[in-house]
């Protein structure tokens, strides 16, 4: 379907092999089991019947809890989705795309309501009967704005919160808005008065990341907005982002997105609600 993937899986235990970031928001309902899910710098704890919107161009891994088996449902919507939806219906989502990431727990009022329109999705899905793209665009179109209307409510966040996740957030605080200037571990372990192994072993197990992983990963997403939102140069953008040449960057960028920033620049505008058009000489992804 046209900005839409819908996906069902069960699975005993599994953990993502990498970090993701990518256009799509992500709206993930977990109908068994526990998971952790991190997200930018925080760590949220999962039960059956949550719901997780992951809002675009953020990095989020999930991991599991324990060896406990797990059953979710994932949607991925292009932002077009919403764009075109907001434009045809004079909607603004403005408030709800503002937010990293927002979590539905199951004694939230519109929880029943997500529940029902993913169950709605998944039957349509299966079945195919005529009309069912409409119909599940339909169904998304209101699993979102029941998430905004779940924003005037007292959230439960469900952050993990003890002494070890605090530091750590800190940290990727701290990696996020010194990216351009953090060249080693040995910086970070000084500012924070930790040694290295505490802060690969602790950042591993709070994230799912390595520190470099992390790191390179906040790189490209900084690197992204600079990319479809200025026109600076390669070598204006690897500087700012900390990397020190334009092949250093490539290399990165590369390995993480699949693409060179070079092809990145060149793609399709992908977010109509930032700007009305793109600059014509450097169009972003």
């Amino acid at each position: 379907m046209k900005n839409i993937t819908f996906e069902i899986a069960s699975r005993s235990h599994y953990v993502m092999v990498a970090h993701d970031i990518h256009t799509e928001i992500e709206l993930y309902y977990l109908t068994r089991g526990e998971r952790l899910y991190f997200v930018e710098n925080r760590t949220y704890r999962l039960g059956a019947g949550c719901v997780i919107f992951i809002n675009s161009d953020r990095i989020h891994k999930t991991s599991a809890l324990g060896n406990q088996p797990h059953e979710r449902m994932l949607l991925e919507v292009h932002p077009n989705f919403l764009a075109e939806c907001s434009k045809q219906f004079g909607l603004n989502f403005d408030y709800l795309l503002n937010q990293t990431a927002v979590i539905v727990t199951p004694d939230n009022p519109f929880s029943a309501v997500i529940h029902s329109h993913f169950e709605e999705i998944r039957r349509l899905m299966e079945n195919k009967p005529f009309g069912f793209e409409a119909e599940t665009y339909c169904d998304v179109l209101k699993i979102f704005l029941s998430l905004q209307r779940s924003l005037s409510l007292e959230a439960d966040v469900r952050i993990v919160n003890n002494p070890k996740h605090q530091k750590i957030y800190e940290v990727a605080e701290y990696i996020s808005k010194n990216m351009a200037t953090i060249t080693t571990l040995d910086g970070i372990c000084t500012q924070f008065y930790i040694s290295k192994f505490y802060l690969g072993h602790s950042f591993k197990a709070v994230t799912g990341l390595s520190v470099m992983a992390f790191l390179n990963a906040t790189r490209v997403q900084r690197a992204r907005v600079l990319l479809s939102e200025t026109n600076q140069s390669m070598a204006q953008i690897a500087k700012s982002v900390g990397l020190v040449s334009v092949s250093r960057f490539t290399d990165v960028f590369k390995r993480i997105e699949g693409i060179t920033p070079h092809e990145y620049r060149r793609q399709p505008y992908r977010h109509p609600w930032h700007r009305e058009s793109p600059a014509d000489d450097s169009p972003g992804k």
